[in-house]
């Protein structure tokens, strides 16, 4: 049996997989390492072939403003994905970058209103935490010509600013979003794999464009939701993609049945596709260390027209499992992502193909360069 070493803060992990694999307290006897957090510093003590869920230059996809920047710069190539980014990605600005700000700046109309509605998010914060939703810049644009003047831009939070999706989807009158959990096996030769389940996330509120203020209509994070005095505790706040498709079908008469499957995913897979080409080029194996490897999560709104609109991709996406729709989703995914990283060290102990995995059963693949060689 395999070894594994998880850090005091991965106890979800740990739960889902410790009767899979022996669990051990060293981290240098572990087959695979977990953590939450220290992967830099503990990378150093790990011996070659060890697993470790951390890729060098992994941020390029985590951090909002990064992301941005990278989808931006990318010029799709022979193979890519036949997508442009204005088809999946709201207009962005990094409210940190000078040019970025001043262009964003520049393009508001000259009075305030609220049909130009912008989200605002922290770069580097997850879980929802700082965001929010406003037309009202001023206050905005003068404290950054303040930041310029006094030349204090590392004094300022990077903060991103990305137009709202005014018309996404609603079920049962409630704004929503689809959480995917996708896996990177591998960056040398690039191993890229997506779950064929996920979650829905609905808000606790009826969705009111104009009730810019209340975080139950408009900010889809269960965290941040049930920190709200007014959370109904009572109302189902997850559902499963075939719970999606039978609303989207039988409520709401749009398509048939196997939608998901034949329209919805590939363009999914698509996106994860393009944002992994744009930056495949900063994420890096490591030199001569441990085998770097990440589950992420990807978030994405459907708007009216069922277009699927990408707005982040997060580290270390929530594993805890109390509710039905994870416990049925997420169990069986961390226990494939698992034997799948197992799988690419032992092959490559064994100087074996990664060409073909025998352990990808749900998740489906985004990217295997090995099968291209």
């Amino acid at each position: 049996m395999a070894t594994a070493f998880f850090d005091a803060r991965s106890k979800n992990a740990r739960a889902l997989l410790e009767g899979d694999l022996q669990v051990v307290e060293q981290p240098e006897a572990a087959d695979l390492v977990w953590l939450r957090g220290g992967h830099k510093k503990l990378a150093g003590r790990l011996r070659a072939g060890q697993l470790i869920n951390y890729i060098p230059g992994e941020s390029a996809l985590i951090d909002k403003g990064y992301l941005s920047q990278y989808l931006k710069l990318h010029e799709p190539g022979e193979g890519d994905p036949d997508l442009e980014l204005e088809d999946f990605y709201p207009e962005t600005f990094c409210l940190y970058d000078p040019e970025e700000r001043r262009a964003f700046f520049e393009q508001l109309p000259p009075e305030e209103s609220p049909e130009q509605l912008w989200i605002l998010k922290p770069a580097d914060m997850s879980m929802g935490r700082g965001v929010g939703v406003t037309w009202r810049f001023e206050g905005l644009r003068q404290l950054y010509e303040m930041v310029e003047r006094e030349g204090a831009d590392d004094e300022i939070r990077p903060y991103i600013v990305q137009r709202y999706i005014t018309n996404p989807l609603l079920l049962d009158g409630r704004k929503s979003e689809i959480r995917l959990y996708w896996l990177i096996a591998s960056v040398d030769p690039l191993l890229a794999l997506v779950y064929g389940e996920g979650t829905v996330r609905l808000n606790n509120q009826p969705f009111s464009l104009g009730d810019l203020d209340n975080e139950l209509v408009h900010v889809t994070n269960v965290f941040q939701q049930k920190r709200h005095p007014d959370f109904d505790a009572e109302l189902e706040l997850k559902w499963s993609l075939p719970d999606l498709e039978t609303y989207i079908v039988e409520r709401l008469g749009r398509g048939e049945f196997g939608l998901i499957e034949a329209e919805l995913k590939p363009k999914l897979k698509a996106i994860l596709q393009f944002a992994l080409e744009a930056t495949r080029h900063v994420l890096e194996p490591g030199p001569d260390g441990p085998l770097g490897f990440n589950l992420l999560g990807v978030d994405v709104i459907l708007d009216d027209t069922l277009r699927p609109w990408l707005t982040e991709v997060q580290l270390g996406p929530g594993l805890s499992h109390g509710d039905q729709v994870k416990r049925e989703v997420l169990p069986g995914m961390l226990r494939e992502a698992a034997q799948i990283v197992l799988e690419v060290q032992r092959r490559r102990r064994q100087g074996g193909s990664l060409a073909h995995l025998d352990s990808v059963s749900r998740f489906e693949w985004i990217a295997n360069e090995a099968a291209r060689a």
